[in-house]
């Protein structure tokens, strides 16, 4: 998902093995990722930053214009850098601006501190059903069966772990 940091752990040709922030080990095309220096890093962690919390949108050239960009799914993170009515001016992690509709992002630091809302989870989850399978895919695009948990509770601030068994694992009796 655009705007997860990840750390990378090796390349292989076009590859690079990542490790996330849930510490789960993949693939990706090296071409996805931006490079950042520690400093760079630091800098985009402590920005104003928004994340996507509607299924999908679009980024715009420009407010309220029908150029799209690019798309944007639930869990993109992006740096504010301005705002015209309202839209904002999103930057994606390698410094590409466009804009999106205010109502379809929120800023992150709000959004990880929302309430637990079982009703926003099932939400989601039935939204995504018929979507495309793909074994690793953690995306309103694409998902597998533990990838539909993780992009679920996701939608509401919960960060669970990548693997069904590890997902068995969370939260608490009741």
């Amino acid at each position: 998902i655009m705007g997860m940091p990840v750390k990378v752990i090796q390349f292989a040709g076009e590859w690079a093995r990542v490790q996330t922030p849930d510490h789960y080990i993949s693939f990706c095309p090296r071409s996805i990722i931006a490079f950042k220096s520690a400093t760079q890093m630091a800098a985009w962690r402590g920005a104003r930053r928004y994340i996507v919390t509607t299924y999908g949108s679009q980024r715009v050239a420009a407010p309220a214009s029908d150029e799209t960009v690019s798309d944007l799914v639930l869990g993109n993170i992006r740096e504010f850098k301005g705002k015209k009515g309202g839209w904002l001016q999103l930057a994606t992690p390698d410094g590409r601006l466009g804009w999106v509709e205010e109502k379809d992002v929120e800023e992150l630091a709000k959004w990880a501190q929302q309430e637990f809302n079982p009703g926003l989870i099932e939400k989601t989850a039935r939204r995504m059903m018929g979507s495309s399978y793909l074994w690793g895919g953690t995306s309103t695009k694409v998902t597998d069966c533990s990838g539909l948990t993780k992009v679920s509770y996701f939608a509401n601030g919960i960060i669970l772990q990548r693997d069904a068994s590890q997902q068995a694992l969370t939260g608490q009796k009741m």
